[in-house]
């Protein structure tokens, strides 16, 4: 009989397999949230690694955007230094450009005067001369610059040096001078200052890329061009002047009209400058111009203005930038050449500026282009009947350089008012009319007889020589 064991029974030597403890299994919710939380953990990490990486980045270019703005801020520090570098401590220049009325702030974005100077000092020279000087009237609300180029021979009132050629103020008393006379000249009420150096004329023209002018005529003038060999001779029409022709451009007045030549050229030139300013290509040289400008020029303003002006004058139109020439004609008095201002012409001229006009098409704007007395021949009627106002007419054209064909009396002795009459050249009587500082244009269409280019006739309001040209 088979005997049984007694004690623990004995597990089998090896396992097959193991049954699950249920028989349930995972659901697809659960596996979904289970895969969820494994995308979530990753997703926090991968965000969690972007986080620091702009954060790091962030802070790079915090710095340096800190960087750069101490960088422009030291860069516009010096600008500003240059600009002002002999106008800040002259009290007297700060109290010529001080307006009249001195509660009134000086600000730059309501319309102002500024008396901008081109200072030429040449080779071989100690002093240095306003070849250019040019009453600007800057309207930052309307968009609407216009300038005056006032002739450096105009005869002004100079204090402490009576009357004498107006370039002479600032040879004697510097800025301050100039400012002063061309206020009493003008009565504009200048309150800003801008002088640029012709010899670093040429560094802001190439900064700039080169200017395109249309060149009326021929030029060529060694001596305007500082007797560089390259650059003293420039063709007519339409071509981009680097800086040294340019130069030439402005300088030169080796013409037969002289210094009214040069006046229309570097007006020519001053509308193809502002026109090409603010163009896209010099707004990417922009900190170029700038720093060109600053060595080579002093200003009263702030460079915060000259910034604020740019954005303000941006969108001006091409027509919003007007020039126009001082009213006055050449004469010779006591052996000296002078243009005399015409001061109810000036008058006439400033207010209509000052009250947001435009000058084109008046008589200053058409005198740009007036021919030299040489090359104008006058008759001259007495038309009231009174006797020598044809003699004394006369002798004052003869004084200014014209020619006398012919002085007479009118048909008639009923004219009130003085008239320059002309045929084709409205530009001669112009310069007849700036000349004496009197008489109303008028086209002869066949009314008048004379074979002359000019017909002067003399009325009632005839002031004799002796009271139109004392001081």
């Amino acid at each position: 009989m088979e005997r049984r064991s007694r004690g623990r029974r004995r597990g089998p030597t090896h396992i097959d397999r193991i049954d699950p403890g249920t028989a349930s299994k995972e659901s697809h919710e659960q596996a979904a949230r289970r895969r969820d939380r494994v995308g979530y953990r990753q997703a926090r990490r991968q965000a969690e690694r972007r986080r620091r990486v702009l954060f790091g980045c962030g802070g790079a270019l915090a710095l340096a955007g800190l960087v750069g703005a101490v960088a422009v801020a030291l860069w516009l520090n010096g600008v500003q230094w240059q600009f002002q570098r002999g106008i800040r401590q002259d009290e007297g220049i700060l109290s010529a450009l001080a307006p009249a009325d001195q509660s009134v702030p000086r600000t730059v974005t309501k319309p102002f005067w500024m008396v901008v100077v081109g200072v030429d000092l040449r080779a071989g020279e100690t002093s240095a001369r306003t070849d250019t000087i040019l009453l600007t009237r800057i309207d930052p609300e309307a968009k609407r610059v216009t300038v005056v180029s006032i002739p450096r021979d105009t005869r002004a009132r100079v204090d402490g040096h009576g009357m004498t050629k107006i370039n002479a103020a600032y040879f004697y008393d510097g800025p301050e001078g100039l400012i002063k006379a061309i206020k009493t000249l003008t009565g504009a009420e200048v309150t800003e200052y801008f002088a640029i150096d012709f010899s670093g004329f040429r560094e802001i023209v190439d900064a700039m890329g080169g200017v395109w002018v249309e060149v009326p005529e021929r030029i060529e003038d060694k001596q305007a061009a500082g007797y560089d060999r390259t650059s003293y001779v420039i063709e007519p029409g339409m071509q981009k002047l680097d800086g040294k022709h340019a130069l030439t451009f402005v300088r030169s007045r080796n013409f037969p009209e002289g210094d009214i030549a040069r006046i229309r050229n570097q007006q020519l030139f001053l509308k193809a400058l502002g026109k090409q300013a603010i163009s896209l290509g010099n707004v990417f040289r922009a900190k170029g111009i700038i720093d060109a400008v600053a060595r080579n020029s002093e200003t009263s303003l702030k460079i915060t203005d000259m910034l604020s002006l740019a954005s303000d004058l941006l969108s001006m139109k091409e027509d919003g930038l007007e020039t126009v020439t001082l009213p006055g004609a050449p004469k010779y008095m006591g052996g000296v050449s002078y243009v005399i201002a015409d001061e109810v012409g000036v008058k006439s001229l400033i207010e209509r500026i000052e009250a947001g006009q435009s000058v084109v098409g008046t008589a200053a704007a058409e005198a740009t282009g007036t021919v030299p007395p040489s090359q104008v021949s006058v008759t001259v009627r007495n038309g009231v009947g009174v006797a020598g106002l044809a003699t004394d007419a006369s002798g004052a054209l003869e004084e200014a350089g014209y020619r006398i064909a012919e002085v007479g009396n009118a048909g008639q002795f009923v004219y009130d008012r003085t008239l320059v009459v002309y045929t084709t050249d409205k530009r001669k009587a112009i310069a007849v009319r700036e000349s004496l500082g009197i008489g109303d244009l008028v086209e002869s269409r066949g009314m008048y007889s004379f074979e002359s280019d000019v017909l002067l006739v003399v009325g009632k309001d005839w002031r004799s020589r002796a009271a139109r040209t004392s001081p």
